[in-house]
């Protein structure tokens, strides 16, 4: 399980994505509850899905692949410093495997910007799998996590939804690059910034725009602050975009 890569996913909507998703998780419940999904339950999940994504609020999606495969998916949005994680699955022959634990862990990460804790409402099943990553009990099923930004620590983080807060170290980056680059709205494909590279401090040292096209992932600038870990930055920019499409190479 070695060669398993936990992948971003800028675009719910993409072709197939919640098809995946809806798999997964029918695998799942069969495997642990030996519950088996039926048409109604694949239609009010993927209606679930849209009615989440058109929500005027940050969301966070990772896929975990083996290959160009998705084997398990966390997905969730945040809401008032609040972020509700929805979803964590993972295909059960790849249980067990530290894979559940690394979607978690890109989660949080993610939605450190935005959110002061994360909450959720657990199945039976995956209670243990909570505790053990330092979630606390709120009520018999749900649990949550205080979020700070050392959950960002030495970490390649991808923005999903920039806020003033990024957008405000980003800018500071770029005119210590001699730069005027100009911070737009991310829309459907350009994404600015794509990825942050923040250091053992917590603080963003760097930052990559892109586009998005759900085949291939163009990195369009890179802003990195002067002097500071300039090509192992730009090397682990490299590594995360990369192994993005790879993973896309089979669609």
């Amino acid at each position: 399980m070695k060669d398993i890569n936990i992948i971003p996913i800028f675009n719910q909507a993409a072709p197939d994505i919640w098809d995946s998703f809806i798999n997964i998780r029918a695998c799942a419940m069969r495997e642990v509850y030996n519950y088996k999904f039926t048409a109604d339950d694949y239609v009010v999940a993927m209606d679930d899905f849209w009615d989440v994504w058109h929500k005027q609020c940050p969301h966070f999606a990772f896929g975990a692949y083996d290959g160009t495969e998705m084997v398990g998916f966390v997905q969730g949005y945040c809401i008032d410093k609040t972020a509700k994680l929805d979803n964590l699955y993972v295909m059960p022959k790849y249980m067990r495997h530290g894979i559940g634990g690394k979607l978690l862990l890109n989660a949080e990460r993610s939605i450190a910007p935005y959110a002061d804790y994360i909450e959720l409402v657990s199945l039976l099943h995956a209670q243990k799998f909570y505790r053990q990553n330092q979630y606390l009990p709120v009520f018999s099923n749900g649990y949550y996590k205080n979020i700070t930004a050392d959950a960002m620590r030495t970490a390649v983080v991808p923005v999903f939804h920039p806020n003033a807060k990024i957008i405000r170290e980003c800018k500071r980056i770029a005119k210590m690059n001699c730069s005027d680059f100009v911070f737009e709205c991310s829309t459907k494909n350009a994404h600015m910034p794509m990825f942050v590279y923040v250091d053992t401090d917590a603080v963003i040292r760097g930052f990559v725009v892109g586009d998005d096209n759900n085949n291939k992932i163009n990195i369009t600038r890179q802003f990195i602050t002067p002097h500071f870990m300039t090509q192992c930055i730009s090397s682990r920019f490299a590594s995360a975009i990369q192994a993005i499409n790879m993973t896309r190479g089979g669609r």
